[in-house]
């Protein structure tokens, strides 16, 4: 076909594509529509959800009682301070005030004044900040009391002839920020998030229905039987896609300059949404890749779906892989590193806060939007090379339950079973401590699905799950392997945090939740040890690992790897992902080089028990000498070959048994 000829009928085809779609009522509705009214009501919502909570906790009276036994001139000064600020606040005296009062929000705050061994009353304040009403009450009140502090502290030095300052009087804060950068900080948090929720909302619409629908209607099958070349066919099916995309992109993009135009940005109070000045015209520059990239996201899994059923169900995993990097401006210094800027999606998140901010980095924007552009283009390819498979016409006849059917959904169905484990883990932890959330996420989130595709796709226990007797020696050696991959972890941590960093805080909280709380090491080593050692080598080197190894193409050490990168997922505080993916690889090796994924348990369990006991020890791996890290690279490559030569002679010898024939052929077809 000529040059000229594909044009003719790429545009042919992309004038017929538009028609359909815009003729098509449900996506008018969902991409034009919805996002015309979607964005105006969250964004004026939300601001006027949060002042009408302001104006009822303002209206109502905070409810303080006053107990302590301190002076009654004390007890008369503190009530006289907390009623002289005015306002909805009432003082009532106990002798013994009820604790349970501040559950039930019958009282707002208790303050005790109490004098120890020392003659100095001291003024403890006891609230609820989880309600909103006793939050209230303490910051109405806490200014009061550091008043009459001061006050106190002044009295007294002025007697002794000391003259004295305010705290605050030695201490100068300014801020340089520009006018409204702050909000616009603020607010470009989850920007990005909320315009690729729309995009992907939009596009998925279109482009689920140009592929998968046509296919499951045949209508796609009389397109492809014709002379047009499949990547023309492609082609105008994405761009068809990208118009609805940018279509919504403007529409959205057209709603914060409405907004903006008639002032709405100003009237809102407390400083909860940017000025209009904050949403520039270069807000389009990463809006416009992020249309593009969700169209040929979406495209991308229409054209790997037999049905428009099985598109619909793939895009949960499509739709959390696309939106998760966007919250990249959610992790203290990982916004700011200039890698992020290279990452696709990642880098559209933080230019767009910047650009809220009032920040104009062009350089970084441009490098965001080509990353983003070139992952669109990777997946525009791949979406035309689906279709031009025979397949796509023909069909395939329903392929028997088994371990390739399963390698080629295991990103799908864990990409579901991930989706769970965060949403769940997040509400486990408000309500339950780290034990109960760690029972429930591994015996529930990942034994049950586990166990049930082990079963539903007839996976084999000895070739696939490798359940089977490793012997003695790969046990033995995984042990002080197991404490070598720790020590190599630790350094590839450190190397990993100069681009990911963690803050001391977040890790001094992680580390407080694994070790604090039950005294019992054993009881700790069976919960943060030998179960998770158990339960996720199995769903990760056992089901993940085996039936990733059987999909055509990937092998043994593709499938490790892979397997080894969505087991770091799963632990999802970013700082963790970088070393677990590491000794989730080195776990990996153990059971391909063993032939047994008991191995890999006994490494697993040994590797958390180092990291438990270091940890409740205060022993940091980077006290050691380099030639300790040394020791531990040998120790762990050459545990590793050891183990691959007991399986080998362990083979042999059960080779020469009696009445054994071709026990050689046997043994590598089991590796």
């Amino acid at each position: 076909m000529s040059e000229n000829l594909r044009w003719t009928a790429f545009l042919e085809l992309l004038g017929a594509e538009l028609r359909m779609l815009f003729r098509d009522r449900k996506t008018l509705l969902i991409s034009i529509v919805l996002p015309a009214v979607l964005t105006p009501l969250l964004m004026f919502g939300s601001s006027k959800i949060a002042e009408t909570r302001e104006e009822e906790i303002a209206g109502d009276t905070c409810r303080i009682v006053l107990s302590g036994n301190a002076p009654d001139s004390v007890i008369s000064a503190v009530s006289r301070a907390i009623a002289s600020g005015g306002g909805p606040v009432s003082v009532s005296l106990a002798d013994s005030p009820d604790p349970e009062q501040l559950d039930s929000g019958l009282v707002h705050a208790i303050v005790t004044a109490d004098v120890g061994r020392r003659p100095v009353p001291v003024v403890d304040v006891a609230y609820r900040a989880d309600m909103d009403m006793s939050r209230a009450a303490l910051d109405a009140i806490l200014p009061r009391l550091e008043a009459l502090r001061d006050s106190t502290r002044e009295a007294v030095l002025s007697r002794s002839g000391i003259s004295w300052a305010p705290d605050s009087a030695m201490i100068r804060i300014e801020d340089t920020a520009p006018p409204g950068a702050r909000e616009g900080s603020d607010f470009g948090r989850l920007a990005m998030l909320f315009v690729m929720l729309l995009l992907l909302s939009g596009v998925s619409v279109a482009a689920l229905d140009s592929i998968a629908g046509e296919r499951e209607r045949g209508s796609l099958e009389t397109l492809l039987s014709t002379g047009v070349d499949r990547g023309v066919i492609t082609a105008s099916k994405l761009s068809a896609a990208c118009a609805v995309g940018l279509m919504s992109a403007l529409v959205q993009a057209a709603d914060l300059a409405l907004l903006a135009r008639l002032g709405f940005f100003e009237t809102q109070g407390g400083g909860f949404l940017p000025p209009a000045s904050a949403f520039s015209p270069l807000l389009l520059v990463p809006v416009i890749p992020a249309a593009i990239f969700a169209a040929a996201l979406v495209l991308f899994v229409s054209a790997g779906a037999s049905t428009f059923k099985e598109a619909q169900l793939k895009m949960l995993p499509a739709l959390l892989a696309a939106v998760a990097p966007t919250l990249v401006t959610l992790f203290p210094g990982i916004g700011s590193a200039p890698v992020t800027r290279a990452v696709p999606v990642a880098g559209l998140a933080v230019s767009f806060r910047e650009i809220l901010s009032g920040r104009q980095d062009i350089a970084g924007l441009l490098l965001a939007a080509l990353s983003t552009l070139s992952l669109a283009a990777i997946l525009a390819w791949a979406a035309a090379r689906s279709m031009s498979g025979e397949g796509i016409i023909r069909g395939s006849a329903s392929p028997e339950p088994g371990p390739a059917m399963l390698g080629r959904r295991a990103f799908q169905v864990y990409g579901m079973i991930w989706a769970v484990n965060v949403i769940t883990s997040m509400q486990m932890e408000r309500l339950y401590d780290v034990r109960t959330s760690l029972l429930v996420g591994q015996f529930l989130i990942l034994l049950a699905p586990a166990v049930y595709l082990a079963i539903r796709y007839r996976l084999p226990s000895r070739t696939v799950l490798r359940l089977r007797s490793p012997g003695l020696l790969a046990p033995l050696l995984a042990l002080p392997c197991a404490a070598g991959g720790v020590i190599l972890s630790s350094d590839l941590y450190r190397l990993a945090s100069l681009l990911l960093p963690a803050g001391e805080r977040v890790l001094h909280d992680f580390g407080d939740a694994m070790t604090t709380g039950s005294t019992d090491v054993a009881g700790m080593i069976l919960l943060f040890c030998l179960i998770p050692g158990v339960v996720e080598e199995f769903v990760f080197r056992g089901v993940l690992m085996g039936s990733l190894a059987a999909r055509r193409g990937w092998g043994p050490h593709g499938a490790l790897v892979a397997s080894a990168l969505v087991f770091g997922m799963f632990h999802f505080l970013y700082f963790r992902i970088v070393p677990t993916a590491f000794i989730g690889i080195l776990a990996g090796l153990a059971v391909l080089r063993s032939g047994s994924l008991f191995t890999g348990m006994v490494w697993h369990a040994a590797s958390n028990a180092v990291a438990l006991l270091a940890a409740r020890e205060a022993v940091e791996p980077v006290g050691l000498p380099l030639w300790g890290h040394a020791a531990a690279a040998v120790v762990v490559v050459g545990g590793l070959l050891l183990m691959g030569r007991g399986r080998v002679r362990l083979r042999a010898g059960r080779g020469r048994g009696p009445g054994s024939t071709g026990g050689r052929r046997g043994g590598t077809a089991s590796a």
